[in-house]
């Protein structure tokens, strides 16, 4: 049979004759019937989904939260939201799902005739990976004509939320919507603000949170006037809530400025020309223009694809004056020096354009695609128009100088082009000339002598916006995705001669939904009673060493508490628990008291059967040095300062702040945590004996008679203390040193590992025993040598944890036993719950410094890093974070207040291995030998017997003692003005 041979050329006859073969014809057939298959495809598929719709995106559902709504607009018309649009501005935690603007919620208008249903989409200003659990989220759909109520449904739970209609005429065609104030009192800026806004065609819209009064009298009395517009800034409360929940204010970017802004974007949608998004001491002056209006129309030119103008803020410090009378615009511009410094610019824009805003820019409104023909197939993107020639005049920083001694000075030039004045002569002679016009006013001119005329809340409130923000976002440290930039914690001292004016209103809660429950305000108003700052729902926790066998189940037992403050006195029961096993061998145990009371309180009392006992009480740390806060077990006749060189160094590489609890201390070490808490790098409190000063009758001595000198106590004492200032608390041991594994700080390695689950109760590290070396001399102290010559013990001691605070009232040594096993439910028809449990650590530990012995400084071995115990194969820590550790350490010691102290400090090991003879005998020993049964053995070493050493001094913790009124059937006793003595000795 002859072979076939493919034919040289290809023609239609060749593809006739070759019917069944691949023929470069059929193969381009098959291609052009692809092609046309596919545009029909394309043209159909769409119409398809019109007709039918589409099975919407499954969005998966993470936990029960709660929203507070801020605003609900409701738009009969509207240029650009469409007709019967509704738009609700809420704080939301953005967690509730696995992506909240793919979720969406149902809003229900009712009229005189017809009800209708239509899901609101829901978008945010904020970065949905960002740290803050709770965004700005507005929700937008349009209902029905002459709307008469709103309503909230889910799964057939309705909740009504009061609505208002938007301002469809404003005083001017530009509004300026400034930033919430907070603890304000440089009312000079304000009239800056104000009249430079006046003169160029500006009304000013502000929202206030808190405020010198006298300050707030001043804004009162231009309001009267016309010329500014005031909202109370609302703190967010969930009045009623089932079960525990992430508090809002805490965790939610700078006090949720972009809510405020969004909602006031909202309000003058309609009304308005120009909206502009700025800070009280952001002064825009106009170039080349006699109005805002003029220089906006200018630069918009009638182009479509700009969403706003951006101006730069360009940073500039000059003086103020404390006389009302003396106050001079000019004086301030004409004095006034450019800093290096510039901050993130501000935006103006056309409110039809937005419907939401950021601090800055709209996020929604850059790179948005539009399409303005319907042939267009590629659209056009919107974006920001920076605007090179001009910049806001930023007074980042004003000093007080005397009236009497103002500069002359001279007017600077436009940050912008550098070239043209900030401000003609003819303008600032205008604003200043009208604002003389205006303190001149009865009205205003009888405040004078009632205005700060020095600064105080201002620099607190610096200072922590600096050390939460500023400074982190300026050492480029600053991810969104690690810390959530918040200033609310700021601890503000409260002064009765400068009171102050805070928002407030009624708060209601609306019916239990899933996965959202709404929360709302009405009739907002301002308050003399709150003063600058405002706390939380009004809690009480008592730390306390009880005697658990007072009644047969201390945890059924309750207290009786009575908080009053101005006009009410309240009486709660408090419940009580604790961390220690009830049928434990200690008498003894921690106890927590806790009950919620009044809105601020001044006194707090203990009853029982009309016995009362008035009880000092503090309040915590609303900010902390640093987001992870470590608790360290007190310290007992404590001697060896080399381990808290450890400690503290690498803790302040990775990012902790340490809290001490001391009883007490050989004098020489208690000097240099000294030196090193001058530096802010440690805080020290004093924990004391426990003593009955005045009791009826015999006793059960209770420093004998508790777990431990009641560690417990002083964890919870410090996880309450921090409770809302920190992101994560740890509970250890000085000698405990926890290195992360594969992060650069704790806060990444703890974020990391709880990945945002609700069923971790604490992170769990395990202590792996090491022993090691230590020199005697402070100079030649080195944590890598420490490192290096480190040998791995067979032996590992009981873990320690670490963890979010909001999820623990209290802590045992290890974790806490009350948060270990708890359950929880995550959707309302869950007919089993889930169970919160420890985490435990598998491939990092703990690296314990069980033993240190002394060697010659001159004797030290190179040695090399061990391995991390916990994966047995990465360093234990790497060469460089090692390297910056001692270079830090030798930085510090070299100082002259901490150089000093070497001669002092102990070169020789005295109370250590008698503390540790008596722990291992009363403790370790019968632990290890499986004999340590908690109904039979109580662990406590107070009777260790340690003899005073005169060239040895240490010192104690201190106080004077209170003893109550005989109460039945507890007796309380308290402490008030601790202190450090040093008559005492290492033991009392």
């Amino acid at each position: 049979m002859n072979c076939y041979r493919h034919p040289l050329y290809y023609s239609t006859k060749s593809y006739l004759k070759l019917r069944y073969k691949l023929h470069p014809l059929r193969v381009f057939k098959l291609l052009v019937l692809f092609v046309i298959f596919s545009i029909f495809i394309a043209l159909l598929v769409p119409k398809i989904i019109d007709i039918y719709g589409v099975k919407e995106k499954e969005v998966k559902i993470y936990q029960a939260t709660h929203t507070f709504i801020h605003s609900a607009y409701y738009y009969p018309t509207s240029k650009s939201l469409g007709k019967n649009a509704v738009a609700l501005v809420t704080t939301m935690n953005k967690r509730t799902v696995d992506k909240i603007t793919d979720y969406s919620i149902n809003l229900i208008g009712t009229n005189r005739s017809s009800r209708w249903l239509k899901q609101a989409t829901l978008t945010t200003e904020h970065m949905l990976n960002d740290r803050c659990d709770y965004s700005l989220i507005t929700a937008q759909t349009n209902l029905l004509d002459n709307m008469r109520t709103l309503e909230i449904e889910a799964d057939g739970v309705l909740m009504k939320v009061p609505f208002k209609k938007p301002k469809y005429s404003a005083p001017k065609p530009v509004v300026f919507c400034v930033s919430p104030q907070f603890a304000a009192e440089q009312w000079q800026t304000f009239l800056v603000q104000l009249h430079v806004s006046k003169r160029y065609g500006a009304h000013l819209q502000l929202y206030i949170v808190s405020m010198v009064e006298s300050y707030f009298k001043l804004i009162k009395e231009y309001e009267k006037l016309g010329l500014v517009s005031i909202e109370p800034w609302l703190t967010i409360k969930f009045p009623v809530t089932e079960g525990p929940y992430l508090e809002p204010n805490r965790n939610v970017e700078l006090r949720n400025q972009a809510a405020a802004h969004t909602d006031c974007l909202l309000m003058y949608k309609e009304a308005a020309s120009f909206v502009g998004i700025l800070d009280m001491d952001d002064i825009l002056i106009p170039n080349n223009a006699n109005s805002y209006y003029e220089e906006f129309e200018r630069e918009y030119a009638g182009s479509w694809l700009i969403s706003a103008l951006h101006y730069e803020k360009f940073d500039y410090k000059t003086i103020k004056v404390a006389e009302l009378e003396q106050q001079s615009i000019s004086a301030i511009v004409r004095n006034a020096r450019r800093l290096p410094t510039k901050d993130s610019g501000k935006s103006f824009l056309r409110p039809e354009r937005w419907n939401s805003s950021w601090s800055h820019y709209s996020r929604s409104a850059v790179d948005k695609p539009i399409y303005l023909t319907p042939q267009q197939y590629e659209p056009l993107y919107m974006n920001l128009k920076v605007l090179p020639y001009n910049g806001i005049f930023h007074l980042k920083t004003m000093k007080f100088t005397n009236a009497s001694q103002v500069p002359e000075g001279s007017i600077p030039v436009n940050p912008g082009d550098n070239i043209t004045q900030l401000i003609s002569d003819q303008h600032l002679q205008e604003i200043e000339d009208d604002l003389k016009r205006m303190l001149a006013t009865e009205g205003i001119a009888k405040l004078s002598t009632t205005l700060p005329n020095d600064d105080y809340y201002m620099p607190i409130v610096f200072k922590c916006y600096n050390e939460s923000f500023y400074h982190v976002r300026d050492t480029e440290w600053l991810y969104n995705n690690v810390f959530c930039v918040n200033a609310f914690s700021c601890e503000l001292p409260q002064r009765e001669d400068l009171p102050c004016i805070h928002s407030d209103a009624t708060y209601h809660s609306g019916p239990t939904m899933w996965p959202i429950t709404f929360h709302y305000a009405s009739d907002s108003y301002f308050s003399r009673d709150i003063g600058c700052y405002q706390l939380g729902q009004n809690a009480i926790a008592l730390v306390t060493t009880m005697n658990k066998r007072t009644v047969s189940k201390i945890t059924d037992y309750t207290i009786n508490l009575i908080g009053t403050n101005r006009t009410d006195r309240w009486l709660k029961e408090a419940t009580l628990t604790t961390e220690h096993l009830l049928n434990d061998r200690c008498d003894y145990s921690l106890v927590l008291g806790l009950t919620n009371l009044l809105d601020n309180m001044r006194t707090l009392e203990i009853e029982a059967e009309g016995v009362l006992m008035k009880l000092p009480f503090k309040k915590p740390k609303y900010s902390a040095p640093k987001p992870v806060v470590f608790c360290v077990s007190p310290q007992f006749a404590a001697e060896q300062w080399q381990t808290f060189l450890v400690q503290l160094h690498v803790s302040k590489r990775y990012g902790a702040h340490l809290q001490l609890y001391i009883v007490s201390m050989v004098e020489s070490y208690f000097k240099l945590i000294k030196e090193y808490e001058k530096l802010g790098l440690v805080s020290i409190e004093p924990w004391l004996t426990i003593k009955f000063p005045v009791t009826e009758g015999p006793y059960l001595e209770p420093n004998r008679n508790v777990e431990l000198r009641n560690q417990a106590a002083a964890h919870t004492d410090c996880l309450l203390m921090y409770k809302e200032a920190t992101s994560f608390v740890g509970i250890l041991d000085m000698d405990d040193i926890l290195i992360p594994s594969n992060a650069n700080s704790y806060y990444e390695e703890f974020e990391r590992e709880y990945a945002g689950s609700w069923l971790i109760s604490a992170l769990h590290y395990t202590k792996y025993d090491y022993r090691t070396i230590k020199i005697r001399e402070l100079e030649n102290q080195s944590i890598s040598a420490i490192v290096k010559n480190s040998q791995r013990l067979p032996s590992t001691d009981a873990g320690k944890s670490f963890l979010r605070p909001e999820r623990f009232n209290s802590t045992w040594s290890h974790y806490s036993r009350n948060v270990d096993g708890q359950p929880i439910y995550v959707v309302p028809n869950q007919e089993r719950p889930f169970f919160m449990q420890l985490k435990q650590m598998s491939y990092s530990g703990i690296y314990h410094m069980k033993k240190m012995n002394f060697i010659n400084s001159t004797e030290v071995p190179e040695g090399e890093v061990p391995v991390n115990p916990g994966d047995q194969v990465a360093k234990l820590i790497s060469e460089k974070h090692l390297q910056e550790i001692d270079d830090d350490l030798k930085r510090t010691i070299s100082s002259d207040a901490i150089s000093k102290l070497s001669d002092s400090l102990p070169k020789e090991d005295f109370y250590m291995p008698i503390v540790f003879k008596c722990y291992n005998e009363s403790f370790y020993h019968i632990r290890d030998t499986a004999w340590l049964y908690n109904d039979i053995t109580c662990v406590n070493a107070f009777s260790c017997e340690l003899p005073q050493r005169e060239d040895l001094p240490c010192i104690h913790s201190d106080a004077t003692y209170h003893s109550g009124p005989t109460m039945w059937p507890i007796t309380f006793h308290y402490a008030s003005d601790s202190y450090f003595s040093r008559d005492i000795g290492c033991y009392q």
